[in-house]
């Protein structure tokens, strides 16, 4: 387990180490830290922005995560039965913008809040702070409300934001917290969190979001969330004048660049792909999204795919969407997989090869098994994971990527992951007129038993095994020399906390096996 730790930790900046340290030992109840002081607020002029899924139901009823709660006496807002994860949505009061929320009764929760603040404890937590005190500020401005007690509330909470910014995770979490800070600066027209949003959100942004306009994460649901965000706060910025600078065109060029890449990697029937963490229900899709940017009046051309490290083989009726890369980024790999060399095939607007997804973030049986290497559609050797996905969102060894070739109709790539085992996996991937190739080898060790995976989605169920074959409706699978192929079940996850059985081609072969694809 020490070399575990040794290689998890050996990735992460000295920024993060030093910070982890520093928070680790200095803890404070951060309740104390809340004075409440008078501060002139000033609504925004907002366009409307859009709607959150339903996750309240009157009567101190919640529903997070597919499992639902009603608090029969007072709300516990630190209720932890479902765990963190469930915990922090019922923090994050996303439920004020669902379609038809009564203000009177947003009040009224708001103010509950509030008056149990000195029993707060996770709600605390920079992101639930961060992503609050946006939907808060939205919701006070929507109906233009001006409360000096709310007002106190929320400045005092940017007060706590500002002291303990996550520098010790950075990613996603450093980015929402910059957003955030946006958003108080120009509600509070404060100058200073201003010029820390500013800070923060060139510098994070210039990082976070690659040239062809992917989230470092590779996660298409938190690229969804991110844009959403940010998408907001070209909201803030291009109806509110206050500060003249170049942050509007700054973040109006990252938004463009988004949603090139969400538009490359949406599948035909509109939805996203669940490579690493992502799932339905969660992320505002990508029609949403794409109609919010147009009325916001962000526009975008279409950039090739490239340090994302997805590629994309399509033609009128197929899309196949290929991973060639391994864990990014190196210091954050909370929501990456063990999936190098995965890839989705979409057919028509039928998925056909899916990623297994992701139902949960709590820590166990099922979190590892989704984060592992059997659950996506590459190859497995003895039965190990090519990277070493643990806890919940940790990886210690990773495998190294080195791509030999990556061309418009060709991707050969090999990767050490099982360099411990005296094996490096090669992979190609060739499209053809109606066909699509991929050819596996397994080099240095001719004798090791490999497996390769194709998980198919649940609604294919008319599979015929012939031979060397496997037959669905809208394709066919031809294997060219396997050991064995057979029909095993797995687990789809299809969104939190719900999953579903569904079938998957599994293959065993030694040092070279080669799936044909036809159409």
């Amino acid at each position: 387990m020490l070399n575990v730790y040794i290689q998890t930790i050996k990735n992460l900046k000295i920024k993060q180490i030093l910070y982890r340290l520093y928070y680790s030992l200095n803890r404070p109840d951060k309740k104390k830290l809340i004075t409440f002081s008078n501060q002139l607020s000033h609504p925004l002029n907002l366009q409307s922005s859009l709607n959150s899924y339903v996750s309240y139901f009157g009567n101190n009823t919640f529903s997070f995560l597919n499992k639902p709660y009603t608090f029969t006496n007072s709300i516990d807002w630190n209720y932890a039965k479902y765990g963190a994860l469930w915990t922090y949505n019922l923090n994050y009061f996303e439920f004020l913008h669902q379609p038809d929320f009564c203000e009177k009764e947003g009040l009224r929760l708001i103010n509950d809040y509030i008056f149990h603040y000195q029993n707060i404890k996770i709600g605390y937590d920079s992101y639930p702070v961060s992503l609050r005190n946006v939907f808060w500020i939205r919701f006070l401005s929507k109906y233009f409300i001006k409360d000096e007690k709310i007002d106190s509330f929320l400045y005092a909470q940017y007060s706590i934001l500002q002291r303990y910014l996550e520098y010790h995770l950075l990613g996603n979490h450093l980015l929402e917290n910059a957003f955030s800070l946006l958003f108080g600066a120009y509600y509070f027209k404060d100058k200073k969190i201003y010029k820390k949003a500013y800070k923060l959100l060139k510098k994070e942004l210039n990082e976070q979001i690659l040239r062809d306009g992917g989230h470092f994460e590779l996660s298409p649901m938190y690229h969804q969330i991110l844009l959403y965000r940010l998408l907001d706060c070209i909201n803030v910025l291009s109806n509110n004048q206050w500060i003249e600078d170049n942050l509007f065109r700054f973040i109006s060029e990252k938004a463009s660049l988004m949603l090139s890449w969400l538009s490359n990697i949406t599948l035909s029937s509109g939805t996203i792909p669940h490579f690493n963490d992502s799932t339905n229900e969660i992320a505002p899709s990508t029609k949403e999204l794409f109609d919010y940017a147009e009325k916001l009046n962000v526009k975008f051309n279409i950039v090739p795919l490239s340090d994302s490290q997805y590629r994309i083989f399509r033609t009128p009726n197929i899309k196949c969407i290929m991973d060639i890369g391994g864990i990014m980024p190196k210091y954050q790999p909370g929501h990456a997989h063990a999936d190098t060399f995965n890839f989705i095939l979409e057919v028509g607007k039928q998925s056909v090869i899916v990623d297994t997804g992701c139902s949960t973030y709590e820590q166990g049986v099922i979190r590892n098994t989704e984060r592992g290497t059997f659950a996506h559609n590459t190859v497995v050797i003895n039965g190990k994971n090519s990277s070493q996905v643990w806890a919940s969102h940790r990886v210690g060894k990773r495998a190294n990527v080195r791509i030999l070739k990556d061309t418009d109709n060709g991707i050969i790539a090999q990767h050490d992951g099982y360099k411990e085992m005296g094996v490096i996996h090669q992979r190609s991937f060739s499209q053809e007129e109606n066909r699509i190739k991929i050819i596996d080898e397994t080099l240095g060790n001719p004798d090791i038993q490999s497996v390769a995976c194709f998980h198919l989605d649940k609604e294919i169920n008319n599979i015929r095994l012939d031979g060397n074959s496997v037959i669905l409706p809208d394709c066919c699978f031809f294997f060219n020399n396997p050991d064995e192929i057979t029909i095993e079940k797995f687990t789809q996850a299809i969104a939190f906390n719900q999953r579903v059985e569904s079938n998957c081609i599994s293959v065993k072969f030694k040092e070279k096996l080669t799936t044909t694809i036809g159409f």
